[in-house]
């Protein structure tokens, strides 16, 4: 039986505590894939009152086509979320926002740093202090690819297998 509650609403039960996890998963973009394989890794603090805030960084492949560089990205983001309980599991939205480097043939300098701004979902369900879980995102690359003859944004959806654990 699923039973939700806000964290709020456990406040006496559960203190803040520090969490950290590795993440793997696949990404694409709206144009040439900066996204691809990736993986990374999170730190965060739970208050007890259900607001979580946290930093991630991700490392993509990317892809490539035989005759050109491959298109890869690395970024770093501070989340801000929100713990709901649904028993047994925690799902936890949250807003991102932080800077991205990408290197693309398709851009006339080879590359570009941006901003990078996403939502995002994480659905985790906890094993004593260790956790398992999902973790999706949508976000864009503020900063347009600048190829010559049009400009573009990056639009991107990547889902995260996640492992982790709560000190």
């Amino acid at each position: 039986m699923l039973v939700l509650s806000s964290s709020a609403a456990l406040a006496e039960k559960r203190e803040g505590h520090v969490s950290a996890a590795l993440l793997a998963g696949y990404g694409t973009t709206n144009n040439e894939n900066v996204i691809g394989l990736g993986a990374g890794v999170r730190l965060g603090y739970s208050f007890g009152f259900g607001l979580y805030t946290g930093v991630v960084g991700l490392a993509h492949l990317g892809t490539h086509d035989e005759d050109s560089p491959r298109n890869h990205s690395q970024s770093v983001r501070a989340e801000l979320g929100y713990e709901l309980r649904l028993q047994p599991f925690l799902l936890r939205p949250s807003l991102r926002a932080g800077v991205a480097h990408v290197t693309t043939s398709f851009d006339e300098n080879g590359g570009f740093v941006s901003p990078d701004l996403g939502l995002g979902i994480s659905l985790l369900y906890p094993l004593g202090r260790c956790f398992v879980g999902a973790d999706f995102d949508a976000r864009m690359l503020t900063s347009p690819v600048h190829n010559g003859d049009y400009f573009y944004p990056h639009l991107s959806a990547a889902g995260y297998a996640t492992l982790g654990y709560n000190f």
